[in-house]
């Protein structure tokens, strides 16, 4: 073991992201400009991470490993963009938040 993987980690635990520790944590990411994420896009984004979260309860996945750490992360452009998408998640997929 050469120390590689718990740099990782704690780099990742900076960011509030998943560890390498075990098989539940999975990170979606997006770092393109901010301005073109659109809410229909975001909105696929976020029923993709919940269908990752919670596929326990749809039988069509039943292969697929739950990961209940998984996160969407996003480059962050300003406080009102950040603003508007934290509330598309509230409103519509408070399981999320």
């Amino acid at each position: 073991h050469d120390g590689r993987g718990e740099a990782l980690d704690k780099r990742k635990n900076r960011y509030g992201l998943p560890s390498n520790n075990g098989n539940d944590g999975f990170v979606f990411c997006c770092h393109s400009r901010p301005d073109k994420i659109d809410p229909k896009t975001f909105r696929v984004w976020l029923n993709a991470l919940d269908r990752v979260r919670h596929h326990n309860q749809d039988q069509q996945h039943e292969n697929m490993p739950r990961m209940n750490n998984a996160v969407l992360w996003l480059l962050k452009s300003c406080d009102e963009m950040e603003d508007n998408l934290r509330l598309i998640v509230k409103e519509e997929y408070p399981n999320l938040s």
